[in-house]
Parts: structure tokens; sequence; C-alpha cells
């Protein structure tokens, strides 16, 4: 567990080690809020490039435990020729902890804490309402599907979530 906490860690600092070479994003260069939806979670986003972008998310996952996903996203501008709407979409990878419940045939039952590791796609909308209510604010929607490796892997489908970023100029 130590090397997945290691890796996560060197990732996210080589790449924003980068960022001071790469220009500015175009929609905002950082944004940070709320997720609500099967994984209850705070949510901040940054422009690497003009369209990608990297996500990083913790928070928990309504039954199970702690749950962190690190994503990798590409954003198209002006979807469906809408001012400041982005359709976006990605993948990545995700750590966490799960706690289960074993019920057995002679009525006791047992709990059971496993870690888990997987991988992620993301795809959804986001809309930034700064020009509209002249506040830096936007929010998205999203589903991330995927596939968690307990001690087997297991879909996680339908993961669906609504965010709500403040951004930071």
């Amino acid at each position: 567990m130590k090397h997945y906490i290691l890796a996560i860690i060197f990732s996210i600092s080589s790449l924003f080690s980068y960022s001071q070479v790469i220009e500015p994003a175009s929609p905002y260069n950082f944004a940070a809020g709320a997720r609500a939806g099967f994984l209850t979670a705070g949510t901040a986003k940054y422009f690497l490039l003009e369209q990608i972008a990297i996500e990083g998310i913790v928070g928990f996952r309504y039954w199970q435990g702690p749950h962190v996903s690190l994503l990798v996203e590409y954003h198209h501008a002006h979807m469906f020729t809408v001012e400041n709407l982005y359709m976006y979409y990605g993948g990545g990878f995700n750590i966490g902890h799960s706690t289960t419940t074993i019920h057995h045939f002679n009525g006791t039952s047992t709990n059971v804490a496993t870690p888990y590791t997987g991988l992620e796609g993301i795809f959804g909308f986001e809309y930034n309402f700064t020009e509209l209510i002249d506040f830096p604010v936007c929010a998205s929607v999203d589903i991330k599907p995927g596939f968690d490796y307990y001690p087997t892997f297991r879909p996680a489908f339908g993961t669906g979530a609504i965010s709500v970023r403040y951004i930071f100029r």
C-alpha cells in the first residue's frame, strides 16, 4: 500500500512541475469543489494544456469507505454550439478501502475490510457559469464506469455524480 501512495505522490508532483512550462488552460486553470452521487467527495481539476486536465477526487463511497481517484480528461469546447459548455472524457486509476458484511447461515455476520485498486473511465459535461452570473463557478454531470480489483475484478458501472466547483483565478 505504501508503494501505491508513493506512486501517486510522485505522479502528481511530476505533473505539477511540468505545468510551469506549459501554456495556461483555456476555460480556467484550477477549480475545486464538491461532488455528490455514488461517491460523496471533494474534487479538484487542474488544466495542464488547452484541453487536457487532471482531476483528483477524494471521498467516501456510500457503503464502503474511503476512495481516491486520479483522472486525466480531454475537454471539447462549445458542445452543441452552446458557449461555455464542455464535453470531457478520459480515464485514470483509483485506490480505496472497502468494508463488506458477510452473513453466515447460522445467523451471525462478519465485517471484512479489504483495500482495493482499479481503473476507471469518465464521460461528462461541464458548464462554466462565470460569464452568465458573474461568479467564478462551474458545474458538471458525469459517469465513471470502471473495474475495481478486490481479491477479484468487479465492475463498477453507473457511478454518476454532479459536481460544483469554485474557479480560482
